[in-house]
């Protein structure tokens, strides 16, 4: 059987039970609690052990004449409470580095679509410097080729249209 503090029961309660009323109701033999009898004194020494079945009696008459309900801990409900915390903490950090790992995927995504569309310009405007160049040729020769050759002429501007 676990036997409390004051103290403790004050924290366990979170300040609903408090020091004040709990000696008090020693003092009146409405809470059994073991006398501790030390050779110290001062602050932090225990005066008295609750035994937890007496205490829990105690807070069951308690609540019978109120309406607040005051519920003693239990330890492995703690425990449990601690277990599920750090679980949902961990699938917040799964959720956050899967949702961090994406970005960076989709990042990547549009760096290498950014490096490809770079290339095809780059070839593209060489593609189109030697085109232009090949029209210029044309043009030159269209102005050097004589009048009297209209077969040639013919054949020049359909090679321009072509490249157009």
């Amino acid at each position: 059987m676990k036997k409390y503090t004051i103290y403790e029961i004050e924290k366990l309660t979170n300040g609903k039970l408090t020091k004040y009323k709990l000696n008090q109701a020693i003092e009146n033999n409405q809470l059994e609690a073991e006398r501790i009898e030390g050779t110290k004194k001062g602050r932090g020494v225990p005066k008295y052990l609750v035994q937890e079945d007496k205490l829990q009696a105690y807070i069951n008459e308690l609540e019978s004449n109120k309406r607040n309900r005051l519920i003693l801990p239990d330890e492995t409900k703690e425990n449990h409470g601690d277990l599920v915390k750090a679980s949902h903490l961990i699938k917040e950090k799964e959720e956050l580095i899967k949702d961090q790992k994406n970005f960076l995927e989709e990042v990547s995504n549009r760096i290498h679509l950014l490096q490809t569309e770079k290339t095809t310009d780059e070839s593209t405007d060489e593609l189109e410097k030697k085109k232009s160049e090949e029209r210029r040729q044309i043009i030159m020769e269209l102005a050097s080729v004589s009048i009297f050759s209209f077969k040639r002429k013919k054949e020049l501007l359909s090679r321009l249209n072509q490249l157009a």
